[in-house]
């Protein structure tokens, strides 16, 4: 059977959405962001053995998409941690850590079995982030007080000891310019509608 040289209609384009601006939302400076660089913002621990994300971790289908997920183990010990994180900070109605700070870490196991020191800090960068000590663990930078982060095991008492100090970070600065260049338009803005509005008022 021949072929037929007519084309299929094309399909109506659709309208293209208009993008969506996000609007600027300015951080909240809190007092901790004023603090100094090396001043200490909070220093507690957490009693039991940690437990890393990436010991044991499960590969899993969902939705037609394979996806690594953190161990179990881990994610109990996440949720462990929930009261130990709240009752040192957003209990007390401090707002989650939005700039940089310094954490040193000091890991105690019972056993001379142990994870390695990155995967400790990534786990516990997380926990704190997500239970609402810092905003976001992009803004750590991990430091120590000259002793290994991995202390000897102690059977009785496993336990991850954290220290938090104020530690500018260098996005700082492109925040503080960004947000600067916000406010400067809207001071624009704000004096063009003044403008205006004078403009429209009657003369008496």
């Amino acid at each position: 059977m021949p072929k037929s040289n007519k084309k299929s209609p094309k399909k109506a384009n659709k309208t293209a959405k208009p993008a969506v601006k996000k609007e600027f939302v300015f951080h909240n400076v809190t007092p901790e962001e004023l603090l100094p660089d090396g001043e200490t913002i909070l220093e507690f621990t957490i009693p039991g053995r940690p437990a890393t994300k990436k010991t044991h971790q499960r590969v899993v289908k969902m939705g037609g998409f394979t996806r690594i997920l953190p161990s179990e183990q881990y994610e109990r010990y996440e949720k462990y941690c929930k009261p130990f994180c709240e009752e040192v900070w957003k209990n007390l109605g401090k707002e989650p850590l939005d700039f940089g700070v310094s954490v040193c870490l000091k890991v105690v196991v019972d056993t001379w079995v142990m994870g390695d020191v990155t995967g400790y800090q990534q786990s516990i960068g997380d926990i704190i982030e997500k239970h609402g000590i810092i905003a976001n663990d992009m803004w750590i930078h991990w430091t120590d007080d000259g002793s290994h982060t991995m202390l000897p095991p102690d059977k009785e008492n496993a336990r991850v000891e954290i220290v938090i100090k104020r530690f500018r970070h260098p996005k700082e600065q492109y925040r503080a310019e960004q947000e600067a260049a916000e406010k400067r338009k809207i001071e624009k803005r704000e004096a063009k509608k003044q403008g205006e509005e004078n403009n429209e008022q009657p003369t008496p």
